[in-house]
């Protein structure tokens, strides 16, 4: 091979040296190839005592150290005008490199007669970066360096691809091109930007810079300079966008195209592969958006809740199939990242396929052709049902009519607007769903009685209670007695639509502003997707933290008000969890947990219904305080006892079906899928 010399500039981190220096070592060959180990006057002390004697007796590395500090630069300068004939590899302190790194690099350095530069894969180096691009990875799991290194060589289809520069983590320069651009310009003197701007100088002389997609090496990133890396990184950008007005650009093109990408959909290919076959089972959950990442409008309450299985059911390898523009997404929910592959709409038969997914879970079908879906679930014949909202039997998804009131279930061909055609076809899918199904699951009583009203009694129907995230149960304080000088506050907490209640709402905020001469505060804590309230608005919550957002706003009662049929209000357990009485309307899954836990109220959802029960609150503070120790009480569950539940029900629904995580593995490893 032609000589090379690997030039390591060094300052201060010795451990993560000696780590790069042993791998080095142990990985060159015997002949053809020295090291070069510079020390940049590092003030924490002598690299050489810290060297361990077998590499301090090979004679292929030599150890040097600068009298004063020269920065990042002056250090590799000064090692690449010592060497007049060698091809240079300029190499971090903080990497470890694989078996045959210098010899796969040459290669690529020799595949063209014009190569500039080469640089290797690695965990980061942003358009190196895998398997994730652009990003900072890990190791996937169960992979030592070298056998993910030796994956990325297997895999790796020798595209050799351009880039816009080199990446210096590690970078392998031939002889010909420094000595035609000469080296590292000194006014990038502690690094960022000095590679790039010998890159582009290549570049304009007709060099080019290519990335070795079949070796990979480790970079751990960012062990010096930490305080100044951002500083030093926006000046030396500045620098060069002076110097080459089209370079970010050029980046920019490159991350946006992805030349690498048929790179990526190998190494991810074998990476679900293997993924596949430490799980037990293949789960696939099929639902309306996400659930990780919101397609068509922002994550809701089902999302959140398929992340919770997904999170939390590690015995499963989990895949989620959601609707786009035509198109279905299907994504492999894998422990290092989501990977989405895009199918046409009329594949959806082929994915809810039994050789594919050992058990397919129907969250909900909003987008999808339902009849088709229908279908395909029954050839599958191992699936389950969640109703999170009544989207089976009810084209407004709530059991809402057009003026926006609470429909008895019963309103299709009627007040609805609908003709009774669609809406009695509609339950007939529903019914060939939910009676295809092994397990209906259902989060209340009162959707367990809307569900069997509209298709019949389901023995296969069972109902569960949703858990919340919660930390150590800290109930609120008592809250000052309402007085003419001490307002009522009512907090109004979760989303701000109107089939949650917030036209309704804002007409009691307009109405009720006192009561027996006690002033009422309205005020809202929650999402609100398009317009913010009329009242107090005191921003969003992450349920963690609610506890302490209750404390500061000091409510006296939540209010929740939807006007629909709730199937849960998971933010109706949060609620109470934290010690705050509640006032609900006494249409679905609410009342009756406010009931049976007696933590609150269920007013007759009119104006003055509302009003006669704030007014009982005032006059009767004892009883109040009743209701409010009762939440302290209140069996909620946390979600991680919810979850038992589910990983039972998919073992038990699996048991005894032939493994098919090898054949899906192969086929999405060999299909011909498109990267979204």
């Amino acid at each position: 091979m032609k000589a090379v010399t690997i030039v390591i500039p060094v300052y201060n981190a010795f451990d993560a040296t000696i780590d790069c220096i042993n791998s080095v070592l142990s990985t060159i060959p015997r002949r053809g190839v020295d090291v070069c180990v510079i020390d940049d006057a590092s003030p924490t002390g002598e690299l050489r005592d810290h060297v361990p004697a077998h590499a301090l007796q090979d004679d292929r590395l030599r150890l040097l150290r600068n009298k004063e500090n020269l920065g990042f630069v002056g250090t590799c300068n000064r090692a690449m005008l010592m060497e007049s004939k060698n091809d240079i590899i300029l190499l971090n302190s903080d990497t470890i490199v694989t078996r045959g790194w210098v010899e796969k690099l040459q290669e690529a350095a020799y595949s063209r007669p014009n190569v500039g530069t080469v640089t290797p894969l690695t965990n980061n180096g942003t358009i190196c970066s895998i398997p994730r691009f652009l990003e900072n990875n890990q190791l996937p799991k169960g992979y030592t360096l070298e056998q993910f290194a030796q994956l990325v060589e297997e895999r790796s289809p020798r595209l050799y691809v351009e880039a816009p520069t080199c990446v210096g983590f590690c970078t392998y320069i031939r002889r010909e091109c420094l000595d035609e651009v000469g080296v590292f310009d000194p006014v990038f003197k502690q690094g960022y930007g000095e590679e790039n701007d010998l890159s582009l100088r290549g570049k304009a002389r007709g060099f080019v810079n290519l990335i070795d997609d079949k070796t990979f090496i480790y970079h751990r990133g960012n062990m010096s300079f930490k305080e100044m890396r951002e500083a030093l990184s926006a000046a030396n950008t500045r620098i060069l966008n002076d110097r080459y007005p089209s370079y970010e650009q050029s980046v920019a093109l490159f991350c946006s195209s992805n030349p690498l990408a048929l790179v990526h959909e190998a190494i991810w290919g074998s990476l679900v592969s293997r993924w596949l076959h430490t799980k037990a089972r293949t789960v696939l959950h099929v639902l309306h958006n996400g659930p990780f990442f919101a397609r068509r409008h922002e994550l809701g309450g089902t999302e959140l809740q398929v992340q919770s299985i997904i999170q939390s059911d590690t015995q499963s390898a989990h895949f989620s199939l959601t609707p786009g523009d035509g198109c279905v997404f299907l994504t492999a929910h894998h422990e290092i990242q989501d990977r989405t592959w895009t199918f046409p709409m009329a594949m959806v038969p082929a994915i809810i396929d039994k050789s594919l997914f050992d058990l397919v879970h129907l969250h909900h079908a909003l987008g999808l052709p339902r009849s088709t879906l229908a279908e395909a679930l029954q050839n599958h014949g191992n699936y389950v049902v969640s109703i999170h909202d009544y989207h089976l039997i009810c084209g407004r998804l709530w059991l809402v009519d057009p003026d926006g009131s609470v429909c008895n279930g019963r309103s299709c061909g009627g007040s609805c607007g609908e003709s009774s055609g669609v809406g009695e076809e509609r339950r007939a899918v529903a019914e060939q769903v939910l009676r295809g199904a092994r397990r209906v699951l259902a989060f209340s009583e009162s959707s367990r009685r809307i569900i069997e009203d509209s298709i019949g009694d389901l023995p296969s129907l069972e109902v569960h209670h949703h858990g919340i995230e919660s930390t150590e149960r800290n109930p609120l304080p008592a809250p000052a007695i309402p007085t003419a000088t001490t307002p009522f506050k009512v907090l109004c907490v979760g989303t701000y639509v109107p089939h949650k209640g917030s036209k309704f709402v804002e007409q009691c905020s307009k109405e009720i502003v006192e009561i027996e001469g006690v002033p009422i505060e309205w005020s809202f804590l929650g999402r609100c997707p398009s317009s913010k309230p009329p009242m107090i608005w005191h921003g969003e919550y992450q349920p963690l933290v609610l506890r302490d957002k209750l404390s500061e706003i000091g409510a006296h009662v939540a209010l929740l008000a939807p006007q629909c049929q709730e199937t849960y209000s998971i933010t109706l357990d949060e609620i109470v969890w934290c010690g705050l009485p509640v006032i609900c309307s006494p249409f679905g899954a609410l009342p009756e947990r406010v009931n049976a836990w007696g933590v609150g109220y269920v007013f007759d959802n009119t104006i003055q219904g509302l009003r006669d029960t704030m007014r009982h609150i005032i006059g009767d503070w004892g009883d109040f305080m009743k209701r409010m120790a009762m939440t302290h009480r209140a069996p909620i569950r946390n979600v991680s006892e919810v979850q038992v539940v589910y990983s039972a029900r998919y073992e038990e629904l699996c048991r005894g079906r032939a493994s098919t995580v090898e054949e899906l593995g192969s086929r999405i490893s060999k299909s011909n899928l498109i990267q979204f």
